[in-house]
């Protein structure tokens, strides 16, 4: 009968060492649970900012584009404005041209006029 005490206890003491051992192994997976869910935590966190990051190039890559744009629709005009310009100073020696040749064509019937006055003058004397 001792033996069966002795085997009792034993096999009390197994159960002990077994429920010490259960115990030990939940904690750790509790610990492992909470790190699990921390580290999902933080997974989703950078998810959501590389998310946002993601929208935030695309909208620099649209603005990007936009300035590329105007700065392409810029220099375009700026060539249509430097086009002008080369016609509008063609067009002011033109006219320069014009002017001067209209000056030397007044000053010779001015000479004219000067000339038939003065005959005039000459023979009313």
């Amino acid at each position: 009968m001792n033996n069966k005490i002795a085997k009792t206890m034993d096999l009390e003491q197994d159960i002990d060492v077994l429920n010490n051992r259960l115990n030990d192994s939940e904690m750790v997976r509790a610990q492992l649970a909470n790190e699990i869910n921390g580290q999902a935590d933080q997974l989703r966190t950078q998810k959501e900012l590389i998310e946002a990051q993601h929208k935030q190039i695309a909208a620099l890559e649209h603005s990007a584009e936009m300035q590329r744009k105007r700065i392409f629709e810029q220099e375009h005009e700026g060539q249509n404005m430097k086009n002008d310009i080369g016609r509008l100073v063609d067009q002011k020696n033109k006219l320069h041209k014009d002017l001067e040749g209209a000056t030397d064509h007044i000053i010779s019937m001015e000479e004219k006029v000067f000339k038939s006055n003065k005959i005039s003058l000459e023979v009313l004397k």
